[in-house]
């Protein structure tokens, strides 16, 4: 029964959601979250759209913190209005929401980053361990040595390194697995996904699980043997943390803190993320600063590598370089997404399908 009870923990839960894949949302994000919860409910059509309607405003009134600037203190008059009163001149649904809890952890993660009382590798560790990876076949370029270099000595409890796509991150995260242990402490592996913690285990051989994994068991207070060896020699390395919500690498970072370790944030802050942790990450560079892997190693044609990083960075310029190849194909989207699906071979599954069709911008 769709009661006052019933749409007080259903505004709660839509807020969890809305937390748990974003740092900042909308009303469009909010109203197709709404429409999902009230699935569950035997209404009337009509009735239905009045529910989402109150579920929309208890989300965003009631517990969401508006993301609006100031206004401009030009009133127009009522034939320049809409029904709900807003001027005819803004777009509507487009204004950015977020709550106390993003705020709050998004302060702790930058705060953090501050903080330079940690525990520091000897340099010569990491001499020895950039030396081994050059003897075996595997030697670092300038920005991946000076990286590593600060990651082991700094003493920064956090600090983020920004890695673009092919920049050669898994060599520096061995080089930084090497040195922190050579030298006597302990590294373990995050990932916003299993596959992501799988992949960054075998690159470095540490000990790697999920976020998830570490936040529902502080939340259920039943600690794994890894977590409980968790102390003031201990480095975790959180992989692919543009991935990651906020909530959850808020968690991880005030556990390690809270136990004496350190933790080093791998990512990309211009990586299409659950919207979560790209604003953090952008905070913790603009305030502290971050370390920086510019070189790319995954493309023979450098012309290829710094067209990447421009089309990165949102330069319409790069794409003359894509153009030029006749690396863009022009087409029906209905025919270019057909397409798509061919050349993968993959068939939606019926989920894949469903989920694919839901509005949620």
């Amino acid at each position: 029964m769709a009661d006052a009870h019933w749409v007080a923990q259903t505004a709660d839960r839509v807020l969890a959601v809305m937390e748990a894949s974003r740092s900042a949302w909308q009303m469009w994000h909010v109203r197709a979250e709404a429409q999902r919860q009230v699935r569950a409910v035997d209404l009337l059509a009509e009735q239905t759209n009045a529910l989402v309607d109150l579920l929309i405003d208890e989300v965003l009134q009631h517990r969401s913190i508006s993301l609006v600037g100031p206004g401009d203190g030009i009133e127009e008059p009522e034939v320049l209005r809409r029904s709900d009163g807003s001027s005819v001149y803004t777009l509507a649904g487009v204004d950015l929401y977020t709550s106390q809890r993003i705020l709050d952890a998004e302060q702790r993660l930058v705060t953090a980053a501050g903080w330079r009382d940690g525990s520091a590798a000897e340099h010569t560790a990491v001499d020895l361990a950039l030396l081994e990876m050059a003897a075996n076949g595997t030697p670092l370029d300038a920005g991946q040595t000076a990286s590593v270099r600060v990651m082991c000595t700094s003493g920064a409890r956090l600090q983020l390194a920004i890695a673009p796509a092919g920049a050669g991150k898994t060599t520096a995260m061995r080089a930084l697995t090497l040195a922190w242990t050579q030298d006597g402490g302990q590294v373990i592996g995050l990932a916003p996904s299993a596959a992501a913690a799988a992949v960054l285990g075998e690159q470095t051989g540490i000990h790697t699980d999920t976020l998830a994994k570490l936040t529902w068991s502080l939340d259920h207070g039943e600690l794994l043997d890894w977590m409980a060896a968790v102390g003031p020699a201990t480095l975790i390395i959180i992989d692919e943390a543009g991935m990651a919500d906020t909530l959850s690498l808020d968690a991880a970072v005030r556990f390690a803190v809270d136990r004496g370790g350190s933790v080093r944030l791998i990512g990309d802050d211009q990586q299409l993320a659950a919207i979560g942790a790209g604003g953090v990450l952008r905070d913790i560079n603009s305030i502290h600063g971050a370390l920086q892997l510019t070189e790319l190693h995954r493309f023979t044609d450098p012309a290829e590598a710094q067209a990447s990083l421009a089309l990165r960075e949102g330069d319409p310029g790069a794409v003359g370089f894509y153009l030029d190849h006749g690396r863009v194909h022009v087409g029906d989207l209905a025919k270019i997404t057909e397409d798509a699906f061919r050349c993968l071979d993959f068939r939606p599954s019926r989920r894949t399908r469903r989920d694919h069709a839901r509005f949620d911008p």
